[in-house]
This record gives C-alpha cells, structure tokens and sequence, in this order.
C-alpha cells in the first residue's frame, strides 16, 4: 500500500508542472544545489497547490547564497540573491501563504543583506529605512519573538554609523536595550542558523561603542 501510495504521489508530480517543479527543486536542495534552486525563477500562480512551497524554497536558497556571499567577502553576489529572497518571501507573504511569522522574519534577514550589498550610503540608507520600518511592524505582529528587536536595533546602528543625527545617543541606548531583550528570544533557526543570541548580544556590544565614541551620558 505504501509503494502504491508512492507511486500515486510521483504520477500526480509528472502531471502537474507545480508539482513537478517542487519536486525538482527538493531533489536540488537535498543535493545542495543552491545554485540551481535560485537560478530557476518560479512561475507558478499561489493558488495552485505546492506554489507557496516552491517560492519559499527558492527564497530559502536565494538567502544563504547573499549569507554565504557576504560571509566570503563577493559583494557582488550579495545584492542579486537578497533581491531574490526578499521577493519569494513578500510574495508568499503576500499570498497569505505559509508561515506569516516565520517567513516575515527570513524577509528582514533578506532586508539586512539588501542593505550590506548596497554599493553606495544612499542605497545602503534606502535599504535600511525599508529594514527598520519592516521590522517595526514585525515586532508589533509578533511581540513574543526577537526578530523584531535584533532587526530594529541593526536598523539603528547602521544609521547611527553611517548616516547619524542629532539624537544619536537615544537611538543608541534604544539599540543596546533592543538588542539585548531580543538575545535570549525565540528566532527562526533558517533566517539566523546560529541563532540569535549571538548577533544581539554583538549588537547589544556595538551600541555601546558608539555610545561611548560619541560620548553620551550614562
């Protein structure tokens, strides 16, 4: 029965090009063939069943290509694999498909690369400003979660360093008090594999720097 039911599986996927497509696309990621996964753009309507899926798995590959870019210093490849997974992400989102709360937060992981990939301030300060704008409204749908904090607060060093204002030291002990709550908070082991405690707790460090730098009180 269970070979049967099997094979009843694969002969829906030979008909069905969604279907098929996903499959194709498992197949690569079992393979790690990140690389083929992004370069395939899916065309499929959400509504068919399997579709929300296959965007989000090529979203999924598209972010660790822009990591993986930015982790080996190819800033070329950062901007185009961002832009990639941000996209599959908002149009699952979109959709109202998926995990909202999962997938909103790979999308301020795929905001934060946009930004490091940004080839000048005003580019990289555009992408900030949609970073820390999403990731408001993140906290505000998902308060229980650290995504939001450890994002707004990456969203506010980055201005702080390169684009600041007149109240930077507020924004700077909002960014170390925001980093430091999101440290021991639940996050998605996909958008941040080495968790969250980390990054916060450098960002929580980092705020503190700037704050003693620009000699701010307290």
């Amino acid at each position: 029965m269970r070979r049967l039911a099997l094979l009843a599986v694969l002969a829906l996927a030979a008909c069905d090009p969604t279907l098929s497509a996903l499959q194709t696309q498992k197949d690569q990621a079992a393979a790690g063939d990140l690389a083929a996964i992004a370069a395939t753009p899916v065309t499929c309507d959400l509504s068919t069943p399997g579709c929300d899926q296959s965007r989000a798995i090529r979203g999924d590959a598209c972010l660790r290509l822009a990591q993986d870019a930015l982790a080996a210093s190819r800033p070329a490849a950062i901007a185009p694999n961002a832009a990639c997974a941000e996209a599959e992400y908002a149009a699952v989102l979109g959709a109202g498909r998926g995990s909202a709360e999962l997938l909103a937060a790979r999308r301020l992981e795929a905001l934060r690369l946009a930004r490091e990939g940004a080839r000048s301030i005003p580019a990289g300060q555009a992408a900030n400003d949609t970073l820390g704008a999403a990731a408001t409204d993140y906290a505000t749908r998902f308060p229980g979660r650290g995504e939001g904090g450890f994002y707004r607060a990456t969203a506010i060093l980055w201005s702080a360093a390169f684009a600041p204002g007149p109240d930077r030291c507020a924004q700077l002990a909002e960014a170390g008090t925001l980093a430091a709550a999101a440290a021991s908070a639940p996050a998605d082991g996909r958008a941040l594999p080495g968790g969250i405690g980390g990054p916060a707790r450098a960002a929580e460090a980092r705020a503190a720097t700037l704050r003693r730098t620009a000699s701010c009180p307290g």
